[in-house]
């Protein structure tokens, strides 16, 4: 028979003659918040599907030519990948900046010791984006994206958290805005 736990409370009477004391509670300071997708979506037409598809083909088949299988197979199952990711929508999420931290809906939760350095990066025909460089090996960048206004506020807001640094693109990042990811 299990044994039941009985809390005990602790509960302090006050004498009449005590004065009733009132705490203050400081407000917290300011917390960004914003709503936006996940990432910015680009359609993808038929053509290209058709040309995705082409070139994954021809990969295939110059691999299985060469008697490497496994990239062929490695190509085909990545082309399905491509392919499902690129008919994904975003999902609408709440973004926020504060004294906890940065914080996307419930898939993300970052406290500022995670964090390294920050850059908000704007190109032109998109939206901007908040960029966290976090400090891990996996996955070391985070890009939230912002409109303009939020995000002079969030600048303001992380300069005096951490180090600003100017993002500068890479190559994949270049070839995934062409290619409309």
């Amino acid at each position: 028979m299990p044994e039941e736990k009985k809390e005990k409370r602790v509960v302090r009477k006050t004498r009449p003659s005590e004065k009733k004391k009132e705490f203050l509670i400081a407000p917290e300071k300011e917390e960004i918040t914003w709503r936006a997708a996940e990432y910015e979506y680009t359609e993808k037409t038929l053509t290209w599907f058709i040309v995705v598809g082409i070139v994954v083909l021809v990969i295939a088949i110059t691999s299985l030519l060469s008697h490497n299988f496994f990239f062929a197979i490695f190509a085909l199952l990545a082309c399905g990948v491509i392919f499902l990711f690129a008919r994904r929508r975003p999902d609408v999420l709440d973004f926020s900046v504060g004294e906890r931290g940065v914080f996307a809906g419930e898939k993300l939760s970052l406290s500022f010791d995670e964090i390294e350095h920050f850059s908000i990066y704007s190109h032109q025909g998109h939206l901007d984006e908040l960029i966290l460089k976090k400090r891990s090996i996996v996955n070391p960048l985070v890009r939230i994206p912002l409109d303009s206004q939020t995000g002079e506020k969030v600048r303001v807001f992380l300069k005096g958290k951490m180090e600003e640094v100017e993002f500068q693109e890479s190559l994949i990042d270049i070839i995934s805005d062409r290619l409309g990811f």
